[in-house]
């Protein structure tokens, strides 16, 4: 991805290609709606499939990964549900902005599944302090810190692909929003977006990271065989740049 005008993407949070995509699954048949697709996005650890109860017509979600049993459960009403069994589960493009899928989500303000997603507050993170426009829950002799988020901002989230990366991913969040993944930038990347300085754009992009001499050796381009890696993402408010480092 460069720093030149966003392609097109059928996700709003994810503006890189979908190759780079750590569920990416290529051309497949969909697990949801049975039809071929290209791409497709694998349902795997973390992965959940969202049903609708035939009795309460409420939704729950089951992890893709225990779809072994002829039911489940319903969590609302208790109601016995069918579930057929998934055969290397995947997802189309289609089916995940629909909502009938949800991607787990590692972000600056803790972990997001469907059903954090759904009560609007991410799972936490130790110790917080600040998250720029949203409000903390705080628990009482507690020090793991949740976020308030709307369930709007985060069911766009978890109906995201997730960006590869060697460590995991932090999704990050600006002007109240959830940004939108770029992709992974090199110097050439940071010199078209910011010619006159790419550096400091770098050095602005990276500032919640110790990014101390990791300018000299970054490449040029990604991919790249490199022990060195800057996710960026684009506030859709404001415009700026955040992102985050990585080392092998």
């Amino acid at each position: 991805m460069s720093g030149s005008p966003i392609q097109p993407s059928p996700f709003l949070l994810f503006a890189a290609p979908l190759t780079e995509s750590s569920e990416y699954a290529g051309t497949g048949r969909c697990s949801l709606c049975s039809l071929e697709a290209d791409p497709t996005f694998d349902l795997g650890i973390g992965a959940d499939v969202i049903h609708e109860c035939a009795h309460c017509a409420r939704s729950f979600a089951v992890p893709a990964d225990e779809h072994e049993t002829a039911t489940v459960d319903c969590p609302h009403c208790r109601a016995a549900m069918p579930v057929a069994r998934l055969e290397d589960p995947a997802v189309c493009v289609s089916c995940l902005r629909q909502g009938k899928a949800a991607l787990t989500k590692d972000t600056e303000y803790g972990m997001v599944r469907w059903e954090d997603a759904m009560r609007g507050r991410t799972h936490g993170v130790p110790v917080l302090h600040h998250a720029p426009g949203f409000e903390l829950d705080m628990p009482d002799g507690d020090d793991w810190v949740g976020v308030f988020i709307s369930s709007e901002i985060l069911l766009e989230l978890v109906r995201t692909p997730t960006y590869s990366t060697w460590q995991g991913e932090v999704w990050l969040f600006c002007c109240g929003q959830a940004m939108t993944y770029l992709g992974e930038w090199g110097k050439e990347d940071f010199s078209a977006y910011a010619p006159e300085d790419p550096e400091g754009a770098f050095l602005m992009a990276m500032r919640d990271s110790d990014s101390a001499g990791v300018w000299e050796h970054l490449p040029d381009r990604f991919p790249a065989h490199t022990e060195t890696g800057s996710h960026v993402f684009r506030c859709r408010t404001c415009d700026g740049r955040r992102g985050h480092i990585e080392r092998a």
